[in-house]
């Protein structure tokens, strides 16, 4: 029997992030999906590491050599045996309740795209206040008949992410802004869900801080008045070696 969720995650080196998202995932309340991790030839423990959860739920690993994210979701896409396709990112995570939350948004209003609001997985308060407001941006920007994502993650049904022949894998940043602008265009149903939550690593943002928030804004606004950007206009690596090592906890 297919199950209702597949989840792709991509992953390059992330033996330090994997684990939490993969241990979020165990702890599910609605447990009807199946795992597809994409490793894009991690030279750490990814691939051990995702392995030692193959007993608490399906588990597939596929094998890419792209360092690209948008070719690694697309390869995990063709794998997928789920109605819905739900991408997320492998040093983010959710709450117990969170498939749960989003199956029970689908039975009332059949959504075939979903986007979710993020949180920091930090209590501080400068970061909760920004992430708050990428909500309350997403928000506003809906009101203007302006659709854009929270982010890499985000809840699709199948059918309609092939109708979308996937993430376009020539946009530099912003492929996730794109393929929900593409899905508007087609007439796609979308939800934003200001309650239902990933919990967002702030890696990035702690290794390069203000510089970060400045690549955001303004890649948002070139993306939101002219449309997709795809040449590099600044280093934006893949990859958890990329970034200072924390433990599992």
């Amino acid at each position: 029997m297919k199950p209702f969720f597949s989840i792709v995650v991509p992953a390059l080196n992330e033996e330090q992030y994997i684990g939490v998202l993969f241990l979020a995932l165990k702890r599910q309340t609605f447990t009807d999906f199946e795992v597809i991790l994409v490793d894009a030839e991690s030279k750490d423990k990814t691939v051990e590491v995702a392995n030692n959860f193959s007993k608490d739920f399906p588990l597939t690993i596929v094998k890419t050599s792209q360092k690209n994210i948008s070719g690694s979701r697309n390869v995990g896409a063709k794998s997928a045996q789920g109605s819905y396709i739900f991408f997320i990112d492998s040093d983010n995570s959710i709450a117990p309740d969170f498939l749960e939350e989003i199956k029970k948004s689908i039975d009332s209003k059949s959504y075939e795209m979903l986007i979710p609001a993020v949180i920091p997985d930090s209590k501080k308060f400068i970061y909760r206040s920004l992430y708050g407001s990428i909500n309350g941006l997403v928000l506003i920007f809906k009101s203007l008949n302006v659709t854009f994502s929270t982010g890499g993650n985000l809840i699709i049904k199948k059918d309609t992410f092939n109708m979308l022949s996937g993430f376009d894998e020539t946009i530099f940043v912003g492929e996730d802004h794109d393929i929900v602008r593409r899905a508007r265009k087609k007439g796609v149903k979308i939800a934003f869900l200001p309650h239902t939550k990933i919990i967002f690593s702030i890696r990035r943002l702690e290794k390069e801080k203000f510089s970060l928030i400045v690549k955001y804004f303004v890649s948002t606004m070139y993306i939101a008045f002219f449309g997709k950007i795809t040449r590099k206009i600044y280093n934006y690596p893949m990859g958890g070696d990329y970034f200072e090592k924390r433990k599992i906890q």
